[in-house]
């Protein structure tokens, strides 16, 4: 094999530009690319000449099987800027270190083992693509400058090491999953010119201790701190509208979350397996408890429904073993299947309607403790 400068009379094979082309790329410096140029030329008619303006070319995932019958390979040297820079995966020992780009994407398959430490993104970056560097164990720190924009799906899942990270103001989104696995990450500052954060984005950062969610956040979405099982307290800004489903599942270590009236839905099993929380506030603007929206929350000891909710869904307390009291407002016309069930030191329910009303609610199968409990009719103001 051989290097080749980029020139504008260079020729490759127009079957290779249908797997590079892209009009909206442009070429990295110092990057090796590859094709199977003398494998193809004898099935080809004719060739292609570099133009000696416009858009070059780049390898993209699609040449990875034709790796093991490299014969030719060029290296691009005239300065462009880059939208997209594509791993080659088994070719990646051919690959420089040059990473001066503009869209960062699959950095792991190029660059894992180089990626060692402290890194920092170079200015003028202004995209971290999806699963740009998923994978990178090795990296403990990342720099990112005020130039990029967003952060792509799953950009630094599996960051295993990564222990801190600021978001910079410039940065208006965080993709699904963009941290998702980062074990060893303990801090991370969010700033309010982020309106967008995905689903999954923080799962499984299980040394995540502390996090402040900007209130330019509208949603948090489901998984979204799914398995951080250090988080301790969180509050929920006042933008925040709607809490998804399994948004703090399993996290262990929560004590207490601050919910603000702002937010009018509480997804599907949103509090499962908080074991340590001990209480919480739902706001009035709450109309429906989902299901297993706080099953398995062992620790908790009471809570308040307010006059909002009319419906309590399957299994929303299922096994709260700790609690012992309850409100439970008139508004309330429906309990869902084994919405209490479990729930075994359950001693008093504080009820605001009267004994008639409370027979005419609909309470589903598997709620034994709920129905064997001290009812206190015309309830009207007691602290829980």
């Amino acid at each position: 094999m051989r290097d080749t400068p980029y020139s504008a009379e260079y020729i490759i094979p127009q079957l290779f530009l249908q797997w590079a082309r892209s009009e909206y790329e442009e070429a990295v410096v110092g990057i090796k690319y590859f094709s199977c140029v003398s494998w193809l030329a004898s099935t080809l008619g004719y060739n292609y000449v570099f133009p000696s303006t416009g858009t070059p070319y780049h390898a993209r995932k699609t040449i990875t099987d034709y790796c093991a019958r490299l014969s030719h390979r060029f290296k691009l040297t005239a300065p462009k800027l880059i939208k997209e820079y594509d791993s080659i995966w088994s070719c990646t020992y051919e690959i420089e270190k040059d990473l001066n780009l503009d869209y960062i994407e699959d950095i792991k398959d190029t660059n894992d083992e180089e990626i060692i430490g402290e890194y920092e993104i170079r200015e003028g970056v202004s995209v971290i693509g999806a699963f740009a560097f998923s994978g990178c164990s090795k990296l403990t720190n990342i720099i990112i400058p005020d130039s990029v924009t967003s952060i792509g799906d799953y950009a630094f899942s599996g960051c295993s090491n990564l222990e801190k990270i600021t978001i910079p103001g410039s940065v208006t989104s965080i993709g699904d999953c963009a941290f998702s696995g980062c074990s060893a990450l303990k801090e991370i500052i969010i700033q309010n010119s982020v309106t967008s954060i995905g689903g999954g984005a923080f799962y499984e950062c299980s040394a995540l201790k502390e996090i402040i969610i900007p209130d330019s956040i509208p949603n948090i979405g489901e998984h979204t701190f799914s398995l951080c099982s250090s988080l301790k307290s969180i509050s929920i800004p006042n933008s925040v509208t709607n809490i998804g489903e399994y948004a703090f599942e399993a996290c262990d270590s929560l004590t207490n979350i601050i919910i603000t009236d702002s937010v009018t839905s509480i997804g599907y099993a949103a509090f499962l397996f908080c074991s340590s929380l001990k209480s919480i506030n739902i706001p009035n603007s709450v109309t429906r408890l989902e299901e297993d929206t706080f099953s398995c929350c062992e620790s908790l000891t009471s809570i308040t429904i307010p006059d909002s909710v009319t419906s309590i869904g399957d299994h929303a307390f299922f096994e709260c073993r700790a609690l012992k009291e309850i409100i439970i407002p008139d508004s309330v016309t429906s309990i869902g299947d084994f919405a209490f069930s479990g729930c075994i030191e359950l001693k008093t329910v504080y009820y605001s309607g009267t004994e008639e009303q409370r027979k005419i609610i609909s309470i589903g199968r598997g709620n034994d403790e709920l129905e064997k409990a001290d009812w206190v009719y015309g309830f009207s103001g007691k602290e829980s």
